[in-house]
């Protein structure tokens, strides 16, 4: 993932699960190989500290499409 990219949150149990981000920011690693992404929730005017297993991209929304779709699939670990 890079700055910028739209993510939408699919762990189930969050508490902002299936939210759409734009991620604004990189901060250090949960676990090897999980980095920590700074979000910036529109939905909420929130901003947000996600691990990236938790996250997953999306296209970008256009008022014909209706919702945001994932493209990828999330890791499950």
């Amino acid at each position: 993932m890079e700055l910028g990219n739209r993510v939408i949150i699919t762990q189930k149990g969050h508490f902002y699960n299936n939210c759409t981000g734009i991620v604004v920011g990189k901060r250090g690693l949960r676990a090897p190989g999980d980095p920590m992404y700074l979000l910036m929730l529109e939905q909420h005017r929130k901003m947000l500290i996600v691990p990236e297993s938790m996250l997953a991209l999306c296209e970008n929304e256009d008022a014909d499409k209706g919702l945001t779709r994932n493209l990828f699939k999330p890791r499950h670990n």
